[in-house]
């Protein structure tokens, strides 16, 4: 991991294997039932020590995401490390009046946990990102396998931390590091019917591909998100018909060879 500004290396993190995810999912599967079982006020209790975790380690947070992404001290204080702490909050106050249970006519609506939850994670709001993911699953009483984005993990850690020292019981949290799902495992994940709540990894890289240079042979508009990420090449083909670029973020690279 390197430092955005100086481009010093600033922390390494282990490469997780197809074993270690077997392993992360395997816990989040032995840890769900009790987890889904426990009151919502108890769920909600360990939303807000998480909470005050991230709170207690806000500079640290702020520091850390600002060399890692790229961006002011202030900023991040405010973005990086202000946005994670409020999603927890804010899902432990949903749980204070959210429902599960609803009679509809003669019929009793129950909403349950779905069981593990996949999240993986883009870099450029690393922590909120994960933390938009991981505190609405671990409201609804799911247990979930975290992946980030690897140029971007150390947040993470922090964060394994605090749910750890929140007691956060094993198995309901795992956090995976690397360069991502091999796509033969994501497959296998998805037909366990594991959730996969975003896959912002390089696992989809082919098939993105395959379905951008379905469209421009048919000369269909495309339109691309590139997100801020590195310079981009769509295709090594001649005579591509040009592509619409639709830019949301300011600083991406777009090459068309």
């Amino acid at each position: 991991v390197t430092d955005s500004a100086t481009e010093e290396v600033i922390a390494t993190d282990p490469e997780g294997r197809a074993a270690d995810v077997d392993k992360a999912v395997a816990a989040a599967r032995a840890a769900f039932p009790a987890w889904s079982a426990l009151a919502k006020e108890e769920r909600a209790a360990y939303l807000m020590k998480i909470h005050a975790g991230l709170e207690a380690r806000t500079d640290e947070i702020a520091t850390t995401i600002a060399k890692e992404v790229g961006m002011p001290i202030f900023l991040s204080n405010l973005i990086q490390a202000g946005l994670p702490k409020a999603n927890f909050a804010v899902a432990a106050q949903l749980l204070g009046t959210y429902e599960f249970e609803e009679t509809m006519g003669n019929a009793l609506v129950v909403r349950e946990a779905v069981g593990v939850v996949g999240c993986i994670t883009p870099w450029n709001y690393p922590l909120h990102q994960i933390a938009l993911k991981v505190a609405p699953a671990l409201a609804a009483g799911n247990t979930v396998v975290v992946k980030p984005r690897e140029v971007a993990p150390i947040n993470a850690f922090i964060l394994a931390e605090v749910i750890h020292a929140a007691g956060v019981p094993a198995g309901v949290f795992n956090l995976l590091t690397g360069l991502g799902f091999p796509p033969a495992r994501a497959r296998e994940l998805a037909d366990r019917r594991e959730h996969v709540v975003r896959l912002a990894e390089r696992v989809l890289a082919e098939r993105v591909l395959a379905v951008v240079d379905a469209r421009v042979r048919n000369g269909a508009a495309t339109p691309l998100d590139l997100a801020r990420q590195r310079t981009a090449v769509l295709g090594l083909r001649a005579a591509i018909p040009p592509l619409e670029v639709q830019e949301r973020q300011t600083l991406a690279a777009l090459a068309i060879l």
